[in-house]
């Protein structure tokens, strides 16, 4: 049993850095219900197995941690301000089109246990990482493919891969292209120059989204 919640559990963590590609057509606001419903399921199945792991083996057992606790009463004054809100239905639920609210913040939470504890205990974060860069390597292609017109864009002239909207892709880009040069300072030899390469094609498709928050807010990463 405990073989099974542990491969469940990483099956689900390593399954989640491809809802990026996922575009559930069947679904109203395809480009986003199907990536927020996938994420939840695979962090409710993750997060059910960790509980699992964690009764029966004292190495799955969260860790104190400042952030973890910071993070932990963030996500609970949030759920306090949301009951308190003009609209506690839509602070905590959103909409289909945001699929955002509350409802993500503690899926999030969730997520960020089972991650810290799991891949931690089976030291498997370099791979995870490698795992959301190859992820998002796809994705910049298919930008990069309907800069040159080869793929049909909704947008005009603004790429937006797989995410539907030119605003949604460089927010998701913007994370990748910092994860990106982390592991290329991490790596050597030929995967650090593949990694420094993949990071500014990742600053190229943002540029190429025509999203003036998101080029502002890459000025101030940088």
């Amino acid at each position: 049993m405990t073989q099974i919640a542990k491969w469940a559990a990483l099956g689900a963590l390593f399954i989640i850095p491809f809802l990026p590609l996922y575009v559930a057509s069947e679904l109203f606001f395809p480009y986003i219900t199907g990536k927020g419903f996938a994420f939840r399921i695979l962090v409710e199945t993750a997060f059910a197995s960790w509980i699992f792991l964690a009764l029966t083996d004292e190495r799955y057992r969260p860790k104190f941690s400042w952030a973890f606790a910071l993070f932990a009463l963030f996500t609970l004054w949030m759920l306090i301000a949301d009951f308190l809100g003009v609209n506690p239905h839509k602070a905590i639920w959103s909409n289909f089109e945001r699929m955002d609210g509350w409802m993500m913040l503690i899926h999030l939470f969730m997520f960020s246990v089972v991650a810290s504890s799991v891949l931690s205990v089976h030291n498997l974060w370099k791979r995870w990482w490698l795992t959301f860069i190859s992820i998002s390597a796809i994705v910049v292609g298919h930008g990069l493919l309907q800069a040159v017109g080869a793929l049909q864009t909704f947008q005009g002239n603004r790429v937006e891969a797989s995410f539907g909207n030119a605003a949604y892709l460089p927010g998701y880009l913007i994370f990748a292209l910092g994860v990106t040069l982390w592991q290329a300072i991490e790596r050597k030899g030929w995967l650090r120059y593949t990694l420094l390469i993949l990071a500014a094609l990742q600053a190229l498709v943002i540029v190429l989204s025509a999203t003036r928050g998101a080029f502002l807010g890459l000025l101030g990463g940088i």
